[in-house]
């Protein structure tokens, strides 16, 4: 005589592992939700710092100026790049660099603000072709929780700072 044993789980043992599961999920759910807001503001910061650099790169390698314009309201910022005039407008789509559109905006970076303080409140900042900048100031990047800091200097040099977030070296104080 055989005996047909049926292997599996009772419903009181998958009723408790699916209460565990959720007790790990709601504990987990807060820091994913941190954790994408931050690599939003990260990755943004990190865009605008090396499209900083290769418009000063451009402007070094082509022996020509190149202009890095800002536009920004409450819901949205831009910027675009231009070597041949200061026509610029990113919301309108006729910044070209080489014949080429040359923006970028918030549309990945959803939830953040960009703000220019740049010298006189311009919006524009030029790159000579020799690497530097006609204009220093800084631009703020910031969302709900965190703030980045662009410095920019007349040497044509940025550098990013927050006391929020770990990533970046702590702004100085004044």
């Amino acid at each position: 005589m055989s005996q047909n044993r049926i292997h599996g789980f009772t419903l009181i043992e998958l009723l408790i592992s699916i209460t565990i599961a959720a007790l790990l999920l709601s504990a987990a759910v807060p820091s994913l939700s941190t954790y994408v807001s931050d690599t939003k503001i990260i990755g943004a910061a990190e865009k605008i710092k090396v499209d900083m650099e290769w418009a000063r790169t451009q402007a070094i390698r082509g022996n020509k100026n190149m202009i890095m314009k800002f536009q920004e309201d409450n819901t949205s910022w831009c910027y675009g790049f231009d070597d041949v005039d200061n026509d610029c407008d990113c919301s309108s789509n006729n910044c070209t660099v080489n014949g080429r559109l040359m923006i970028n905006n918030n549309a990945h970076y959803r939830g953040t603000a960009l703000e220019s303080n740049l010298d006189g409140n311009s919006r524009i900042l030029t790159f000579t072709s020799r690497g530097f900048t006609d204009i220093q100031g800084e631009l703020a990047l910031s969302d709900e929780d965190n703030d980045v800091v662009f410095t920019i200097n007349e040497l044509g040099r940025s550098r990013i700072c927050s006391d929020q977030l770990t990533q970046f070296s702590d702004c100085p104080q004044p």
